[in-house]
């Protein structure tokens, strides 16, 4: 048997492993195993051995290729900090306080601007994120960070050849006045975009920046920015009702599939509004396809279109620049202060449950289903992270990493 499957697609090649999933359903399942990853308090800030470190919450996490994790909090600091592969945080820019902003273009990591706004701005969700190119560590040709932020743009940073390697940051994209392309196959100018928000930063297995904004998926490329799929491509087009209007959240998976999240998909706000959606591009032509739609405001599994529920969701667990660690043709949802990780596999939705096994419950249960932390995030062979304490209100901020899921293994009966 292939310890491996292959997926290709348009815009890339995806190595997921799946030696652990071939005989799933004749083996027991690993028990997931939760270990204290990082830091040991709540809205602080302080660099060092990543156990003793403290941090704000920080659920925007990406990792660049030799495994080393970059993140940046979303309390009201603009510090962008790496969590080494040697065990210690470190900051890269920015600082533990909050300064005016300085209205730079470009300019030392220092006096990087709070992607988040500023103090006391945008108090739980930062835009956009963060996304990693190659190993930035390593110098301005190895690689670089991009970060999504309120100022209306992305910005990207890098070691500057030019300032004897110093941390540096540029404006990268948006910071414009023009309309972003909302067309597939449109392009503009980077720089000339205003980017008001951006739901999703990824890098795709292209090498490529790829964003979600405004309800198009976008790809930068030598200074340009080109649609891949807009709302005219997927809004009122699934056969069993496709999306009302366009979309508020999206990613790009690796196998080329557009998956797509809509908080106002009902006829009304709430959790009957929102679902999720996949669409295909093949030859010219897009194909829109329900994935899930909430039926009520209370956790429960089942047909994924017809009995499931969420609390205020689904909302992707995953995604962003997550995509490529993720298997195939499976959605892995999460809800508001809902700190269960649920997927969509064959049209149903399954819960995590602690012992390892998927299941479909009608309601989660605490003896059950792991209900640790919030924000649950995919990373570099397969582990899990929480990153937002929940459940637990006592605690402090802390960073937990899972491993030992089988995320393909079939439902239990």
């Amino acid at each position: 048997m292939l310890p491996f499957t292959l997926a290709l697609a348009g815009y890339g090649l995806v190595l997921w492993s799946a030696s652990s999933s071939l005989t799933a359903d004749k083996l027991p399942p690993k028990v997931p195993q939760r270990e204290h990853f990082a830091f040991c308090n709540f809205f602080e800030y302080l660099d060092g051995p990543k156990l003793e470190a403290l941090s704000g919450r920080s659920p925007n996490l990406a990792w660049d290729e030799k495994g080393n994790m970059y993140f940046f909090a979303t309390f009201w600091y603009g510090a962008i900090r790496c969590i080494r592969t040697d065990g210690r945080v470190v900051t890269i820019t920015g600082n533990d306080y909050w300064t005016p902003d300085l209205n730079l273009s470009e300019g030392p990591a220092s006096a990087f601007p709070s992607p988040t706004g500023g103090w006391g701005t945008n108090y739980s969700y930062p835009m956009g994120g963060i996304a990693v190119q190659g190993v930035p560590h390593e110098g301005e040709d190895k690689g670089c960070i991009y970060v999504a932020s309120h100022h209306g743009g992305i910005y990207r940073v890098f070691r500057n050849k030019s300032k004897n390697n110093r941390w540096w940051f540029a404006q990268a994209i948006g910071f414009g006045k023009d309309a972003v392309p909302r067309k597939r196959g449109e392009s503009a100018e980077a720089k000339s975009v205003n980017l008001s928000y951006v739901s999703n930063l990824q890098i795709g297995l292209n090498g490529r920046l790829q964003l979600f904004t405004k309800g198009s998926f976008l790809e930068f490329h030598d200074g340009k920015l080109m649609c891949l799929l807009g709302p005219d491509d997927y809004v009122g087009k699934a056969d069993n009702g496709g999306p009302r209007q366009s979309c508020s959240e999206g990613y790009l998976a690796g196998d080329g599939s557009f998956y797509l999240g809509t908080y106002y998909d009902g006829e009304g706000y709430g959790s009957r509004g929102v679902a999720i959606y996949r669409a295909k591009l093949a030859n010219g032509v897009v194909k829109v396809e329900p994935v899930a739609k909430a039926q009520s405001g209370q956790p429960r599994d089942g047909n994924a279109l017809t009995e499931a529920g969420w609390f205020c969701g689904p909302h992707f667990a995953f995604g962003r620049n997550e995509a490529r660690y993720q298997p195939p043709n499976v959605v892995f949802t999460s809800s508001h202060d809902e700190a269960t990780l649920r997927r969509i596999l064959d049209g149903r939705s399954a819960t995590l449950c602690s012992d390892g096994e998927w299941r479909e419950v009608l309601r989660s249960n605490p003896k059950e289903t792991p209900w640790w932390f919030h924000f649950w995030r995919i990373g570099p062979g397969g582990a899990s992270y929480q990153v937002y304490r929940g459940g637990d209100w006592g605690s402090d901020q802390r960073m937990y990493r899972i491993t030992g899921i089988d995320y393909t293994r079939p439902t239990a009966k």
